[in-house]
């Protein structure tokens, strides 16, 4: 079952599964606010600034291709994680294959 899971659910998932963080930790380790991370996670993201960004993507180890695809996702790309290594996979299907899956996403 395909899941995707929004900029705020990547962000929390990232900080509690991947760094085994609390919000008060990563605040601590990154300078931000725990209200301000907060919001983020609490899907209130839009006005998150450059430096913010910046701060989060270098304490959680985010590529900016890993970033973009939170941001952006697209049909066909996924970030796998295997361990504590991950990889940006690009899933080309057939054209009979294609018409088998339909354009619903999972749905």
């Amino acid at each position: 079952m395909y899941t995707k899971l929004s900029i705020p659910e990547r962000l929390k998932d990232l900080r509690v599964v991947d760094k085994h963080l609390t919000l008060e930790q990563l605040a601590e380790q990154t300078g931000l606010s725990k209200s301000a991370l907060g919001k983020y996670e609490a899907d209130d993201y839009k006005d998150i600034s450059p430096f913010a960004i910046a701060t989060l993507m270098d304490m959680l180890q985010l590529e900016e291709a890993e970033y973009n695809l939170i941001k952006f996702p697209q049909r066909g790309v996924c970030l796998y994680k295997c361990g504590n290594e991950r990889y940006l996979l690009e899933v080309h299907a057939p054209a009979y294959k294609e018409k088998l899956f339909g354009t619903a996403g999972g749905r």
